[in-house]
């Protein structure tokens, strides 16, 4: 079928291990484990051709059947039969002369799945047919074939995923599964730097609200609730204190992050004299009577050479062991230092 001069179009044909360009045709292959088989009585291996040993009637599982065009049809096939014998001519040189495989194919679905969705809040649905087991009567087995199709983009929650298996003529059997796509992502927060706030010596810093310094984000979630520990009213005494920020998403997942306060007394800056008094509220730097250290010892440890150390009326006991010490266990064996 070919021309010096030019090369024909085919339509309609039933060409073995061949499919030209036109419209219609059906690649024969010789493998009774695909869809293209064309189900002959007695294929014909075409390294033996010529021969006269091939048997071309097809069966009813062909896919050749009804697959052709009236148009430009014989009115009988190769072997004289009337065609089309059913809804429309068979490809090929052989009508068949009774009705096509009537049994679906059977098919099931893999188990419902859930993925993750990605930062995005979406997932790209995969493909699922190989998970998917398709069985049938003719030799050539189903073609499975999914919807929507794998690289379709998928939203937060359920979808519907349909399979469906085709036999060599048409008939067809489907399940369902369901793919859901779940937020398992928890926000992300960003505390403020450590704070330092000043409170009157022996006092307490009544608790800020920092949530709004802090900086949450989700993939599903726009605006996550941020909410913090200590809560805001606390009373925090002098000393550091980690605060602890959380983000919360819609679906409930939770991300944290920390920063220390510093509650100091509002003391005046060091200078060459010392205050103590035993009297005195916790926490002091010894700045000053409002600041005075509670114990001598820690006057000492802060003095330099040339400073004044004033003590306010009182008891004042060592606190420390002398160094190098082995033997001390009681009150009697501390010192000054």
């Amino acid at each position: 079928m070919y021309s010096i001069s030019s090369t024909p179009t085919i339509s309609y044909s039933l060409i073995q291990n061949h499919n030209p360009a036109g419209t219609g045709n059906l690649n024969g292959i010789p493998n009774a484990a695909t869809s293209n088989y064309p189900d002959f009585v007695t294929p014909l291996d075409p390294a033996t051709a010529p021969s006269t040993t091939g048997d071309f009637h097809i069966g009813t599982c062909s896919p050749a059947a009804n697959a052709g065009t009236s148009t430009g049809a014989p009115a009988t096939d190769l072997f004289g039969s009337a065609r089309p014998f059913g809804a429309n001519v068979d490809l090929g040189v052989h009508e068949l002369q009774s009705a096509t495989d009537a049994t679906p194919p059977s098919i099931t679905c893999p188990a419902n799945v859930t993925v993750a969705a990605n930062a995005s809040c979406q997932a790209t649905l995969a493909d699922y047919t190989a998970s998917a087991t398709a069985t049938d009567n003719c030799s050539a087995g189903a073609t499975k074939t999914q919807s929507p199709a794998a690289g379709t983009t998928l939203s937060l929650g359920n979808q519907t995923v349909t399979m469906t298996a085709t036999d060599p003529v048409g008939n067809t059997a489907t399940c369902s599964f369901t793919v859901t796509v779940a937020d398992q992502t928890a926000p992300t927060i960003t505390c403020p730097a450590n704070t330092t706030v000043l409170v009157a010596p022996g006092g307490s810093y009544t608790m800020t609200d920092f949530t709004a310094s802090a900086t949450a984000s989700d993939n599903c979630t726009a605006n996550p609730t941020k909410a913090q520990s200590p809560i805001v009213g606390a009373s925090i005494p002098i000393g550091n204190q980690t605060v602890t920020l959380t983000a919360t998403d819609g679906v409930g997942l939770t991300g944290t992050c920390t920063f220390t306060l510093a509650v100091q007394p509002n003391c005046p800056a060091s200078g060459t004299i010392w205050y103590v008094d035993a009297a005195a509220a916790s926490g002091g730097t010894g700045t000053s009577w409002a600041c005075a250290f509670q114990n001598l010892q820690a006057a000492i440890n802060a003095a330099s050479s040339g400073h004044q150390i004033w003590v306010a009326a009182g008891t004042y006991k060592p606190t420390s062991y002398p160094t190098g010490c082995t033997g001390c266990a009681t009150d009697r064996d501390r010192a000054l230092a």
